[in-house]
C-alpha cells in the first residue's frame, strides 16, 4: 500500500508516537511525508531524524513559515502558474473545487492561495506515486489539506486527534472533516464520546485506536538505582502539564524529611517559573530540571526512577504515562479524560485528583511500602501488552486504510 502522511511538523522530539507508527507502517508498505513545517530549536535537535524509512520526506513550498519568508505574495503567483500547468491532468472544474476550498476555509486570501498551490504541489506527488491514501495526525490546516485534495480527487483520507485540538481548537469546520473522511481516530473512548457530544460526530465514523507503545524498546532493564527514592516525570514544560503541584509535592515530601530526588524531564516555556518555584520552596537539592531527553535517555531514566508522576490537568492517551508502565516503573497520575483507560487505580497505578498536591505526595510516601509498589509493578505491563501495543494499533490502522 502506498500511504502518504500530512503533518504540521516531523520529526518531532514531542512527537515520537508518529515517528514510531511511520517506522512500523514502512515495514510492509510505501510511505510518504509533506510536513507543513520545519521543526525548529529543541524539537528539531531533539529528535530522531533518521528517516532512511520513508519513501519521501517534503516540506510544503508556499504556506510554511520558511516559504512565506521566501517567497513574495508577487511571487507566488508566478511560482503557481508552474504548479497549474504541471497539474494538467487534474481536470479544470476539479481546480476550481480546490482553490473555492482553499479560499472559503483559510483565513487571509494570500494564505488561501498560498494552501491551494502547496495542495496542487501534493496532488501532483500523489498523482506520480500512486498513493492510495492520506493520513493527519491533529487536527489542524493539515486535515484541511487532505479534505481538499480529497474534493479535487477522490483520495480517500484519515485523521487521528489527540488532546489539544480535540478540546482547545478543534477546526471550526470539524463536523465537516469528520464526515468526508473515512475514519476519525480517537486516540481513547473518552475523546470518542466528547467528539460525540460536542461536534454531533456520529459514533460509527470515529475509531478508537491509541498510539502504540514499541514493546521490545521500552522494557524494564537492568539500569542502576539510585540510593534514594527518584520520582520522574516527563512532558512539556508547560502550565496545563501541573509540574508546579508536583513541586508543591515535593515540599510536603520534604517537610516529612523523606529523602529524595525529582527528575523533571522537559522544555517549555514554563521553565523559568519553575526554576523559581523550586528556588523559593528550597528545593534546588531536590528537584531539578533536566531539559528534553531523547527516546532512549528516557528508557534509563524510566528504569533508574522509583515512580512517574504525571500531574497534569488535561491529557488524552499520553504516551510517556504508557512507556512508564512498559518499563515497569509505578506510576501516579491525575484522574481525567483518558488516563482512566490506561491507569486502574490501585491495579497497576495510583489515580489522584487534579490540582492535590497533597494527594500527589501521599500517593509516593504509599509507593514506598514494597508489598504494595510489587502489585503494582506486576500489573504494570499486562495492559500495555494488550491495549497499547505498537505492533497490534498500526496493524489496525492499516486496516482502515485498505478498507
Amino acid at each position: 500500500m502506498k500511504i502518504l502522511y500530512i503533518l504540521k511538523s516531523f520529526p518531532n522530539l514531542t512527537e515520537t508516537f508518529i515517528y514510531n507508527e511511520l517506522k512500523e507502517l514502512a515495514l510492509d508498505n510505501e510511505v510518504s511525508v509533506f510536513s507543513i513545517n520545519r521543526p525548529r530549536g529543541v524539537q528539531a535537535s531533539g529528535a530522531n531524524n533518521d528517516c532512511k524509512f520513508v519513501k519521501s520526506l517534503r516540506y510544503l513550498k508556499f504556506s510554511s513559515k520558511d516559504g512565506i519568508n521566501k517567497y513574495s505574495t508577487l511571487s507566488i503567483f508566478g511560482e503557481g502558474a508552474k504548479n497549474l500547468v504541471l497539474c494538467g491532468y487534474l481536470p479544470i472544474m476539479q481546480r476550481f473545487r480546490l482553490f473555492r476550498y482553499c479560499y472559503n476555509e483559510i483565513q487571509g486570501k494570500e494564505l488561501s492561495i498560498r494552501m491551494f498551490l502547496d495542495s496542487l504541489d501534493i496532488i501532483k506527488y500523489v498523482h506520480d506515486n500512486g498513493i492510495t491514501h492520506i493520513h493527519c495526525h491533529f487536527a489542524e490546516r493539515n486535515v484541511m489539506i487532505a479534505y481538499a485534495i480529497y474534493a479535487a480527487t477522490g483520495i480517500p483520507y484519515t485523521f487521528t486527534m489527540h488532546g489539544g485540538d480535540v478540546y482547545f481548537y478543534p477546526p471550526k469546520n470539524l463536523k465537516e472533516l469528520a464526515s468526508a473522511s473515512k475514519k476519525l481516530i480517537s486516540v481513547c473512548e473518552y475523546n470518542k464520546q466528547y467528539l460525540f457530544t460536542t461536534f454531533s460526530i456520529p459514533l460509527e465514523k470515529i475509531k478508537v485506536i491509541s498510539c502504540g507503545i514499541d514493546l521490545e524498546k521500552f522494557k524494564q532493564t537492568s539500569s542502576t538505582k539510585e540510593n534514594q527514592l527518584v520520582i520522574l516525570t516527563v512532558g512539556r514544560l508547560i502550565t496545563i502539564k501541573g509540574h508546579k503541584f508536583l513541586v508543591d509535592a515535593c515540599k510536603i515530601l520534604k517537610d516529612k524529611k523523606i529523602q529524595f530526588q525529582c527528575w523533571i524531564v522537559g522544555h517549555g516555556p514554563e521553565y523559568e517559573n519553575l526554576a523559581k518555584q523550586i528556588n523559593e520552596l528550597n528545593l534546588v537539592d531536590y528537584v531539578h530540571l533536566l531539559g528534553p531527553k531523547d527516546s532512549n535517555e528516557l528508557i534509563d531514566l524510566y528504569n533508574q526512577s522509583d515512580v512517574f508522576v504525571l500531574p497534569s490537568l488535561s491529557e488524552a492517551s499520553p504516551t510517556v504515562l504508557k512507556e512508564s508502565l512498559a518499563c515497569e516503573t509505578p506510576v501516579i497520575a491525575t484522574n481525567i479524560n483518558g488516563i482512566p483507560e490506561i491507569v486502574e487505580h490501585n491495579y497497576n497505578g495510583v489515580l489522584v485528583d487534579p490540582e492535590d498536591s497533597w494527594q500527589i505526595a501521599k500517593s509516593i510516601i504509599k509507593l514506598t511500602d514494597d508489598v504494595y509498589r510489587k502489585k503494582l509493578i506486576s500489573n504494570s505491563r499486562e495492559r500495555i501488552l494488550s491495549d497499547f501495543n505498537l505492533k497490534k494499533n498500526t496493524y489496525k490502522l492499516k486496516n482502515i486504510f485498505e478498507t
